[in-house]
């Protein structure tokens, strides 16, 4: 007997991934974070690297096209969390990199995700979420070979 749709591994994963967009896009809203979760990454990915990235760096880490990264990006420069800072080298090229105004907003994001996440946490066990994290990984993995 075939497995329905919901048992599905994509569709579950697809599903689960945008029920935690959904509520933290909520949570996000409902304390007044000015940002979406998609913007959320950019900001966590320009606070993790020691250097400035390029638009098209983004792009890579992201795995998005850069046309979607130029709107984030445009976004988050417009409410003043982001700036551009010419290369020196080639001036063809910004390097991205985050304000005081936009490491601020990143705590205060990064926060409230870290409190979302530890709710949807509670109840399970460490030893699940080993084996989740490694069934993810090579679900990942697969996907990319």
């Amino acid at each position: 007997m075939s497995e329905n749709k919901e048992e599905q591994f994509p569709f579950m994963i697809f599903m689960t991934v945008r029920a935690l967009i959904k509520k933290l896009n909520r949570v996000f809203n409902e304390h007044q974070i000015p940002i979406s979760i998609e913007q959320f990454g950019l900001l966590v990915l320009l606070n993790e690297m020691p250097d400035e990235l390029s638009q098209q760096e983004i792009a890579n880490f992201l795995e998005k096209d850069k046309s979607a990264v130029l709107r984030s990006i445009d976004l988050l420069e417009n409410k003043g969390y982001l700036q551009r800072v010419s290369n020196s080298e080639d001036r063809r090229v910004n390097r991205i990199q985050l304000t005081a105004e936009g490491k601020k907003m990143f705590e205060q994001a990064q926060q409230i995700e870290r409190q979302v996440i530890e709710q949807i946490e509670e109840g399970i066990s460490v030893e699940e979420r080993q084996i989740f994290k490694k069934t993810l990984l090579h679900i990942r993995e697969a996907a990319l070979h």
